[in-house]
């Protein structure tokens, strides 16, 4: 206010989905004995991604093992969090840093000679569906924002690929994301590239309809596995 009387209304101008920026690089190795999926994971957070999770970190409690999941909404229940490092945990640091291991069962399956394999455990916008009763009204978005995930899967000692999911793509001038999987036969590696962008601080009614499909086709992305054989030979 001006003063106790007087109040002067200012709109807060719109922040580009570029300035607010999540960024996760992961590399996966497979243990096929244990059928478990081991990452190292390095994260870095800026303008309201970065004031948001700080929210969350200023007020865990110290032993908060589950933290992380809950925090970044990756991973599964099955999903155990180790060797965590923080940096760059005050305001006014314009990046936060963070690194993790994990180790993931239940998303390796193996049948006769081949491999299951789902990588892709980000499930950051899995609670954003817009419920029936809700669907009467506008859906607001706190901050534009986007989420790019580099993936680095290494392929164990004697397998091979058999089978990538296709690239999928979900255009939408507000809302939208790329998932991509190429396979470095050299290096044994998959490379998984995924960008999420949203540039919109409400999804109207007439959008509700292609909101939820966006949510629900990013979400099958989990689902998707990758098929790696045995070489017999």
């Amino acid at each position: 206010g001006l003063d106790k009387t007087n109040f002067k209304i200012v709109k807060v101008p719109e922040i580009d989905a570029k300035k607010s920026i999540h960024n996760t690089n992961s590399t996966f190795t497979i243990d096929s004995t244990n059928l478990s999926l081991n990452g190292t994971h390095n994260i870095s957070l800026t303008g309201y991604e970065k004031l948001e999770f700080l929210y969350k970190f200023n007020r865990k409690k110290e032993q908060d093992l589950g933290f992380l999941q809950l925090a970044l909404k990756y991973g599964t229940e099955k999903t155990q969090f180790n060797n965590i490092e923080y940096k760059n945990t005050h305001r006014e640091q314009p990046t936060i840093h963070i690194s993790f291991s994990t180790n993931t069962r239940s998303r390796i399956r193996k049948i006769d000679n081949e491999l299951y394999v789902k990588p892709n455990l980000d499930y950051s916008l899995k609670s954003e569906i817009i419920k029936n009763e809700a669907k009467e009204f506008d859906k607001g978005v706190d901050y534009k924002f986007e989420k790019h995930f580099t993936t680095k899967l290494l392929i164990p000692e004697y397998y091979s690929v058999k089978d990538l999911p296709k690239p999928v793509h979900f255009e939408n001038d507000l809302f939208n994301f790329k998932i991509s999987y190429n396979y470095l036969e050299e290096e044994q590696q998959i490379i998984i590239e995924k960008k999420i962008s949203v540039n919109t601080l409400r999804v109207k009614p007439t959008d509700t309809e292609e909101w939820n499909n966006f949510i629900t086709s990013l979400m099958k992305v989990n689902k998707h596995n990758i098929v790696l054989k045995m070489n017999t030979k």
